[in-house]
Order: structure tokens, then C-alpha cells, then sequence
């Protein structure tokens, strides 16, 4: 019995190594094949199978399960253009098989370094919420006023039900996002009250009612998360049935909640017929589909392009690399722009905004960027979900699982401002209590 104990834990081992590997291998030729044949319709492939393979393999792992879920919208969207051979963004600079596959391999990169770094991570050694919580009912009390003030005063204009979609002026200011910052602090200083459980209800409804009646999508998605994580201890207390096909609803409502933002007039024609929602004929017609993904990728090769053109210099690229590890702390200098490279030079190179983190992190740094931007994530993240981890570590990692969303997609500085100014925030207010109770 023993032998045979020991030969199938030979097995495991032996499993786990060929799936830590096999993503380092399936990179690897998609470079050779990036190298002499960059313009291939396969390579966007390889990149989507590295994804899969993560998504696989942190099945039960659910923070991390999402985290790749959300990437794979993103790993997909080239499909449109080497297989269905349309056009994924309306802007056409640098919306080219070599640049759309240079971003698949530089996000494949990226995908291997994080997943490397999380890959021991699972459901049964993953910090406990339970126990990292701080209940204080003042702190609560304080963080729940402030969250109200900054969602109130945070946003403001008009609505998509006045103005439409990208047609409405709104005055947004970085107060809003912001407002889940005590959110966030909110629910851990919380305990497991009635009271408390309601009103943090409430936060997460007011937040996401005036996101959406402004025309947004990316903040529900975190303030959801945050709450639920909070909730169902990452989603442990759930079964994994009810879970998947709670995602698969998620995902079904965003797609819907799109549509109706981008044409509000679709409400109006849901009684009639309800699968207007999902009538997306006129695409082919036009030869090109438009979608945030498709947006972001060619954002993504746009980045790539200016910098392979010589258009953004080295001098340009180290500027803005400064501007980005610094940028909390250069608020009224003109450097503190730099680092938003998706908006610069948009009236020479168009763009929908956005940009991939690797494709980002290639701007400053090269092939070194998507490695380093990899390793650091995940290292934050593992280091974070350690049961013995402390703290302010935790409060950090958990910041990072909920705002992938932005520094995945639209812009990383959530790693060195959003992310280190909850951090910051926690241990200011939790100081601020200890000292309080020793008085």
C-alpha cells in the first residue's frame, strides 16, 4: 500500500511539473514562429491556449480563476481578425497582423510569469477573510460617510438616459473610483451585524445604480467583486456549480449591459423582441466589429508600434517610466501625465484608449517590462493570500484581485497609486485606533 501511495504521489508530482512547464513550451514556439513568420494567423492561438491553460488550472482557485477568466475576453479577440478577417477597432493605426501578434506574444509573456508565480495557490491555503477582518464600528462609520461623499460629489452630468452613450457630458473626477477605497476599508472594519450587512448592501447598490446610469461597466465589476469576496470568503461558502453559472450570467449580463450602453434605445425594444440584445448582423456588413477588446488590443499595437517606429524615443520612454513608479507623488507637475501612455499622441495616432499592462510595461522596459510586471503581481498577490500574511499585504493583494479590470486593460497605475493608497490609508486609520483605545 505504501509503494503504491508513493508511486501515484510520484504521479501528482510529476502532473503538476509537466503543467507548470507545458505553458513555458507553447510560449516558446509561439516566439520561433512570431520570429520567422510574424504575420502567421496562428500565433494569437498559442497565447489564448496558455490562458486556457491557467484558467484550468485555477479552476477551484477563484480570485485567480477570474483573473484569467477576464483575460481570455482579451486572448480571444484577434479571432475576429485572423479567422473572421474583420477589422476589431475603427482605429486603423497599427491594426496589423504583425502588431496584433507582437501583442499576443508579449501578453502570453506576461500570462506564464503570473501564472507561475501564483500557480501553488489554492482554495485550501488561501488566507481566510474571517480572520484578517478588523471590526471597529467607528472606522466603519468614518469610512461608510466618506464613501457616500465620494460617490455623491464624484460624478455628475448627464445621464445615458438623457444624453446616450458616449454622447452625454459628465464631469468624473478620480473622486469616484476612489469612493471604493473605503469600500474596501469599509468591509473590513465591518463586523457581522445586520446593521452593518445592510448598509454595505446599500454602498454597493448606490455605486453601481450611478455607475451605470453614467454610462460605465468596469467599476461595477470591482465594487461587486470586493463585496462578494467579503461576502463568501473568495467564493468558498459557494458551491462550484452555483458559482461557474453565476459567472456565466455575469458575463452574459455585461455583453447586455454593453449593447444597451452604447444604443440606450435597445431598452424600448425589449418588450417586443428581446433578442435584439443579441443581434449583432450589421457587423459583418461594416467589415469591422467594435467592442472594447478589440479596442484595447489595437490601442496595445499601437503602443508597440510607436515605439518599434522610433516615434516614442528612448528619452520619451524613460519619462514616462519615472512619471509612472512616481506618479502619486507628483500631483501639479506636468511629468504626472507622462505615464498615461494610451492618451498620448492620440491626435497623430488615433486610439480608443486603454492598452494592455504588457504591452504597457514594453514601453518602459522592453521584453523585460511583461516579465517584471508578471513577476511583481503575482508575487504581491501570493505573498497577500498567504494565511500568515500580514495585513497591510493582505489589504494590497486584495485591491490588485479586484481592479484587474484597470491595470489589466486600461492602465496599470492601480499597482503604484489605487493599490498603495488603500494600503496606506488602512494603516493610518488603524494606527489612528490603536492610539485612540491606549488613550
Amino acid at each position: 500500500m505504501n509503494i503504491i501511495a508513493t508511486d501515484e504521489d510520484k504521479v501528482k508530482a510529476l502532473s503538476k511539473y509537466v503543467l507548470f512547464i507545458f505553458p513555458f513550451f507553447i510560449w516558446a514556439i509561439e516566439g520561433v514562429i512570431f520570429y520567422f513568420s510574424p504575420e502567421s494567423k496562428f500565433i494569437w492561438q498559442f497565447t489564448l491556449l496558455i490562458n486556457l491553460i491557467y484558467l484550468f488550472k485555477f479552476s477551484r482557485c477563484i480570485p485567480v480563476f477570474i483573473l484569467f477568466a477576464f483575460f481570455l475576453m482579451y486572448s480571444f479577440e484577434p479571432y475576429n481578425f485572423f479567422v473572421n478577417e474583420l477589422y476589431i477597432s475603427y482605429w486603423m493605426d497599427f491594426q496589423s497582423a504583425y502588431y496584433l501578434n507582437k501583442v499576443s506574444v508579449i501578453s502570453g509573456l506576461f500570462f506564464i510569469m503570473l501564472g507561475s508565480f501564483l500557480f501553488n495557490i489554492s482554495e485550501k491555503n488561501m488566507v481566510n477573510i474571517t480572520y484578517v477582518r478588523q471590526p471597529d464600528k467607528l472606522l466603519f462609520l468614518f469610512t461608510v460617510v466618506l464613501f457616500f461623499i465620494c460617490t455623491h460629489f464624484g460624478m455628475s452630468g448627464d445621464t445615458v438616459l438623457t444624453a446616450g452613450y458616449g454622447a452625454s457630458e459628465r464631469d468624473k473626477s478620480p473622486l469616484f473610483e476612489y469612493a471604493m477605497i473605503f469600500l474596501i476599508l469599509a468591509l473590513f472594519f465591518s463586523n457581522d451585524s445586520k446593521v452593518h450587512k445592510v448598509i454595505a448592501t446599500l454602498m454597493v447598490i448606490f455605486f453601481s445604480l450611478k455607475t451605470v446610469l453614467y454610462g460605465g461597466r468596469i467599476e461595477v465589476i470591482q465594487i461587486v467583486l470586493a463585496f462578494m469576496y467579503f461576502k463568501t470568503n473568495f467564493f468558498r461558502s459557494w458551491s462550484l456549480k452555483k458559482l461557474y453559472v453565476s459567472i456565466i450570467l455575469a458575463f452574459m449580463l455585461l455583453l447586455i449591459v454593453g449593447r444597451i450602453r452604447t444604443n440606450p434605445l435597445l431598452i424600448f425594444g425589449l418588450i417586443e423582441n428581446p433578442m435584439v440584445l443579441f443581434d449583432f448582423s450589421p457587423i459583418s456588413k461594416t467589415g469591422t466589429v467594435s467592442s472594447n477588446y478589440g479596442d484595447v488590443q489595437q490601442s496595445s499595437a499601437r503602443m508597440l508600434g510607436l515605439v518599434d517606429t522610433g516615434f516614442w524615443g528612448l528619452e520619451f520612454r524613460i519619462k514616462s517610466s519615472i512619471s509612472y513608479l512616481f506618479n502619486l507623488f507628483l500631483y501639479g507637475n506636468e511629468l504626472k501625465h507622462a505615464s498615461n501612455i494610451a492618451l498620448i499622441d492620440q491626435d497623430k495616432f488615433g486610439t480608443g484608449g486603454g492598452g494592455l499592462i504588457g504591452s504597457q510595461f514594453y514601453v518602459w522596459l522592453s521584453w523585460l517590462g511583461p516579465i517584471l510586471s508578471g513577476i511583481f503581481i503575482g508575487g504581491i498577490i501570493r505573498k497577500g493570500l498567504k494565511p500568515n500574511s500580514k495585513k497591510v499585504f493582505f489589504i494590497y493583494a486584495f485591491t490588485l484581485l479586484i481592479t484587474f479590470p484597470r491595470w489589466y486593460a486600461y492602465g496599470p497605475l492601480a499597482l503604484v497609486k489605487f493599490a498603495l493608497i488603500t494600503a496606506i490609508l488602512y494603516c493610518l486609520l488603524f494606527g489612528f485606533s490603536l492610539f485612540v483605545r491606549k488613550k
